[in-house]
């Protein structure tokens, strides 16, 4: 991802310069927004140098940080991509109900008969 991006007039998220069109809501990113997105952060880098912010990480436009908490409200994942991360992650959860029931048969009262 390049450190240059634009800001979607509909939606108002951060798009990358490289993109087509909005990441969120389609929309076309003209050439013209990419090359006033491009002048002005070179003007910015020609007229003073910014201080980098050390306790702040740089978060996507869809982040809100609330009292130092992160609150993800968007995933961007392909479909399948998605699919295969939820077939994993039941696969995962396998040995986790294994252990749980050897742990609740271990500790209920066996009676001799």
């Amino acid at each position: 991802m390049s450190k240059v991006q634009t800001i979607c007039p509909k939606c108002g998220v951060y798009n990358d310069i490289t993109d087509e069109k909005c990441w969120k809501c389609s929309r076309l990113i003209t050439d013209e927004e990419k090359q006033q997105a491009t002048q002005a952060v070179s003007d910015d880098h020609d007229s003073k140098p910014t201080p980098k912010k050390t306790n702040h990480q740089e978060l996507p436009a869809h982040t809100t940080v609330i009292n130092n908490e992160v609150v993800i409200t968007d995933i961007q994942m392909p479909f399948w991509s998605m699919i295969v991360f939820i077939f994993k992650w039941t696969l995962a959860t396998i040995p986790t109900v294994a252990l749980i029931w050897l742990i609740v048969w271990l500790a209920t009262p066996k009676t001799i008969v």
